[in-house]
């Protein structure tokens, strides 16, 4: 059951930025919530709805339209392969059987994938493949620690392995930074890359009613 306010901390941790990025999003307006003094707490809601606002923008206008009538005509739309396993933005799969002889934290990165995919995103908001080469090196990074730990600090592992594979792919040639900013996605890949992690936010148990106020479209689950 969601909260419906989070404390600056909580609601950094989401959007993967500083506690004073949450204040100055809250001074702003772009985030909503109370002050009682110097205490403010955010409105869960509005910090859901600025992540997916923040994705919408990353698209094209022309290709978000198209989005909004594929999603508003369900019936017309088809994958191309039902079968595939999303490799997508902010939903992926890992091979990991948690009741056969799983690693210690298997469970905690199968169900942190969102988050894993989010801070991908963030690293290469242009690159879907990319994307999944660093979920995939943050997956690994939580697996292979066979220590008990907290989320919080198999999720700074994480993200420590996956800075350091940007860089080890940028230093020997692999990704330029200037291709790595340019990079734009192929409208179906675009339009794919979004569907999935609309859905992720509605499998994570985020309202409905909260994403179509954004994005102004009546929304159903899709069939898996």
């Amino acid at each position: 059951m969601l909260k419906p306010f989070l404390k600056v901390a909580a609601a950094a941790k989401l959007l993967h930025c500083s506690n004073q990025t949450v204040r100055n999003l809250f001074a702003q307006g772009w985030l909503d919530g109370t002050q009682k003094g110097k205490l403010i707490l955010i409105a869960t809601k509005s910090v859901f709805q600025y992540i997916v606002l923040y994705r919408a923008s990353r698209m094209r206008i022309t290709t978000f339209k198209r989005w909004r009538k594929r999603r508003q005509n369900p019936e017309r739309f088809s994958p191309k392969d039902k079968d595939a396993k999303c490799l997508s933005i902010d939903e992926r799969t890992v091979d990991v059987d948690v009741a056969k002889s799983a690693p210690l934290h298997a469970e905690a990165v199968a169900s942190h994938q969102f988050s894993f995919g989010w801070f991908a995103h963030l690293l290469a908001p242009h690159d879907l493949a990319l994307q999944d080469d660093i979920v995939q090196e943050m997956s690994l990074a939580v697996l292979q620690y066979n220590k008990p730990a907290s989320f919080e600090y198999l999720f700074e592992l994480a993200k420590s392995r996956a800075q350091n594979y940007l860089r080890y792919e940028m230093q020997r040639g692999m990704i330029g930074l200037d291709e790595l900013q340019s990079r734009s996605d192929t409208k179906d890949a675009a339009l794919e890359s979004f569907d999935v992690f609309v859905d992720s936010l509605i499998a994570e148990g985020i309202p409905l009613e909260w994403i179509e106020e954004v994005l102004g479209v009546k929304l159903e689950r899709r069939a898996g």
